[in-house]
Order: C-alpha cells, then structure tokens, then sequence
C-alpha cells in the first residue's frame, strides 16, 4: 500500500530530472565576456555598438595610454601593479566603468540583488548624471546593487542601494556596474 501512494511522487520527481536534464542542456555560451565573441555570453554586439557611435575601441590587457578618457574593465584580474596604474590613470581625469561586481578597484558594500523574487527586474535610471540622460531603464539579470555613500552617486536603484554607483576620485570617476549581464550579446539591446 505504501508503494502505491508513493508512485505519483516518483513519478512526479522522475518526470522533473527528465525535464532538468533535457531543458537544463545549452548550446555553447561562450567564453564569457569576451569582446571577439558573438556567442550569447560574449560582448563582441557592445564592442561594434560603441565603434557605431564613433567610439574608438581598443580591447587590451594593460592600463588605458595617455589620451584614453574612458576605459571599461569587464573582469577584474588586475595585479596590484597594473590596479596602482589604471587608479593614477584615473586620478588624472579618466573614466573607469567596472562591470565586475567582485573587483577591489574602489570600495562599495554590496546591498541587494536585482531580483525580485524568482525575476530580474527592469531598474529605472532615476539620476540626473549627464552620460545617462538618454537611458530610462536596465535590465541586469542577477545583478547586485550597491550602498551608496561617501559622495558617490547612485543610478538604477532597488531596494536600499544601486546598481550603478559613480564614485569621484582625484580628476576623474569610477563608475561601478552590479555586474556585467546588461553589456553581454543576449542581453544588450
């Protein structure tokens, strides 16, 4: 008698790992991040999008050269050498957007995420920071949102934090992204 009754749960369990094992198998992403790639987690669609808009994009390993205003660091592996310059090269004037939620290049204090339960949510800009001005929204799938503090600005706000923090330093401003997913080929648009 117990069998019986247990049947259906098996049943039940048997027909979602045949679903998981079936539905959970993806095509090859990529490798994540990387600016060459067209495959869903590759950033290649940012890369042409900002050359589009008369960007010059140069994709390196080492701190941005002398005349390079703006610089973006997808995946924090910087050693304490190439950090010290790409922060001098901030100092100076430049504009550094970190899309690594982990990196130690400035301080932040991780608050929240972007989900809102089991979906990401869309996050409204709400700031009045110039280069922003023509974005209303973000989607950032399993982003995370920082404290804003110490006269940093927050845009995108959820909860009791941001997801996009501009933190002044010297001549020039890191602006901290919750992460990466918005910049990525499948997501960017």
């Amino acid at each position: 008698m117990r069998v019986r009754g247990a049947l259906p749960w098996l049943a039940l369990a048997a027909g979602l790992l045949l679903v998981a094992l079936v539905g959970g198998q993806r095509q090859d992403q990529g490798v994540p991040l990387d600016p060459a790639s067209p495959r869903p987690l590759g950033t290649k669609a940012l890369v042409e999008a900002l050359a589009g808009l008369g960007a010059r994009v140069t994709v390196s390993g080492q701190p941005p050269a002398a005349g390079v205003s703006t610089a973006l660091l997808l995946s924090d592996d910087l050693d304490p050498g190439r950090r010290a310059a790409v922060l001098a090269w901030v100092r100076q004037g430049g504009v550094l957007v970190v899309a690594d939620p982990g990196s130690g290049i400035s301080d932040r204090e991780v608050v929240g995420s972007t989900r809102v339960g089991l979906l990401d949510a869309e996050l409204e800009r709400r700031c009045d920071l110039p280069a922003l001005r023509d974005v209303g929204r973000v989607s950032a799938p399993g982003g995370v949102v920082f404290r804003v503090r110490g006269g940093a600005q927050g845009c995108f706000p959820r909860g009791r934090g941001a997801w996009l923090l501009a933190q002044p330093l010297g001549a020039g401003t890191v602006v901290r992204l919750g992460g990466a997913s918005a910049l990525v080929n499948e997501h960017l648009g």
